[in-house]
């Protein structure tokens, strides 16, 4: 019997992928991840980053991702996230930059223009 993990990539409005795996790479917040069977149950929130699937096959999936959260219990991994969809390596390399790089002039900006001095 393949040692698989069910996988499940939810956002707000839809069910963006629900399957089984070998194994699963998340971009956590203190760094990316890698969940593979009998993994240990845990809870992490999740940045702007991709998901890599690695089917049974050895069919490779990548999902870039909004911030959210990744459960992991007893052979699931829910990834609750903002936002997913999926593309090949090369471009979810080149969006997941894209939007860390929107972010952090949407931060820089809104910092510039909202400070406070006491």
């Amino acid at each position: 019997m393949e040692k698989l993990i069910h996988v499940e990539i939810l956002t707000p409005e839809k069910v963006i992928y629900r399957g089984k795996v070998k194994s699963v790479t998340l971009p956590g917040t203190m760094g990316s991840f890698q969940v593979l069977y009998n993994h240990a149950p845990l809870i992490s929130t999740l940045e702007i980053g991709t998901v890599k699937l690695v089917d049974e096959n050895g069919n490779v999936s990548y999902f870039v991702v909004g911030e959210g959260f990744a459960e992991v219990k007893n052979n699931v991994v829910t990834v609750l996230v903002d936002s997913a969809e999926q593309y090949d390596k090369p471009t979810a390399d080149k969006v997941v930059k894209e939007k860390k790089k929107m972010l952090i002039s949407g931060f820089v900006a809104s910092d510039v223009k909202d400070r406070t001095y006491f």
